[in-house]
C-alpha cells in the first residue's frame, strides 16, 4: 500500500515538473514569436523610411543627415587648417542660421584678433551685421567694433558704433558707455547733442546726467 502511494506521488511530481517545462517552453516560444513580430515591424518601418528618402541602406540615410557638430568641427580646424576653416566660416556668415552666423562671427573675430589681423576682424563684424537680424547679437558686434577702433585710437568710429548700440536699446547703461567715449574725444558739442536727445525722451534722467552737464559747463567756462 505504501509502495503504491509512493508511486502515485512520484508520478504526480513528474507530471507537475513536465507541465512546468512545457509552460516555460511555450512562454519562451511565445516571447520569441512576439519579439520576431516586433523586429519585423521595425524592419518594415526602416524600409518605408528608406523608400521615402530614396536611399538603399541605413548608411546612405545617415550620410544625408546634417551633422549638428559640423560647425564646431570647422571652428576647431582654425588652429590646424586655418585658411580653409576661415573660408567655410565666412560662408556661414551669409548662409547659416542666426545661431550659426553668431558662432562663426565670434570664432572668426577671436581668430583674427589673436593674429593681430584687425582689418579682417572688422570685415567679419561688418559682414555679420549686414546679414544678421538678431538685434541683441548685432549690439554685441557693434561693441566689438567699438573696442577694436578704440584700441586703434579711432575714437570717432568707436563712438559711432556705440551710438548704434544705444539707438537700439535706449538703455541708460549704453548711454553712459557712449558718453564716456565722448570724454575720450573731448567733444563738448557732441556731448550736448546726445544729452539733449536723452532728456527729450527721458526727462526724468536729468539728475543722472548731471555730471555730464557739469563737464560741459566746465569746458565752456574754463577757469583761467
Amino acid at each position: 500500500m505504501e509502495e503504491i502511494k509512493a508511486k502515485c506521488i512520484k508520478t504526480t511530481l513528474l507530471f507537475i515538473v513536465g507541465l512546468c517545462v512545457l509552460i516555460f517552453f511555450a512562454k519562451s516560444q511565445g516571447d520569441s514569436i512576439k519579439q520576431a513580430q516586433i523586429e519585423l515591424k521595425e524592419q518594415e518601418k526602416i524600409e518605408q523610411i528608406l523608400k521615402e528618402q530614396n536611399v538603399e541602406n541605413v548608411e546612405d540615410l545617415l550620410s544625408n543627415v546634417e551633422n549638428p557638430s559640423s560647425l564646431q568641427l570647422i571652428i576647431d580646424e582654425l588652429t590646424t587648417n586655418s585658411q580653409d576653416a576661415v573660408n567655410k566660416l565666412n560662408n556661414y556668415l551669409f548662409q547659416g542660421t542666426e545661431e550659426e552666423k553668431n558662432k562663426s562671427m565670434e570664432a572668426l573675430v577671436e581668430f583674427h584678433q589673436k593674429n593681430n589681423d584687425f582689418n579682417s576682424a572688422i570685415k567679419t563684424l561688418n559682414t555679420f551685421l549686414a546679414n544678421s537680424s538678431d538685434i541683441q547679437k548685432n549690439n554685441e558686434a557693434y561693441k566689438k567694433l567699438a573696442q577694436i577702433y578704440k584700441a586703434q585710437g579711432d575714437y570717432y568710429t568707436a563712438l559711432k558704433n556705440l551710438e548704434n548700440v544705444y539707438n537700439n536699446t535706449k538703455e541708460i547703461s549704453d548711454f553712459h558707455n557712449l558718453a564716456n567715449m565722448v570724454y575720450k574725444i573731448d567733444d563738448v558739442n557732441y556731448m550736448q547733442e546726445i544729452i539733449n536727445k536723452r532728456l527729450a525722451e527721458y526727462p526724468q534722467d536729468r539728475s543722472v546726467l548731471g555730471e555730464y552737464e557739469a563737464w560741459i559747463q566746465m569746458k565752456n567756462n574754463p577757469v583761467n
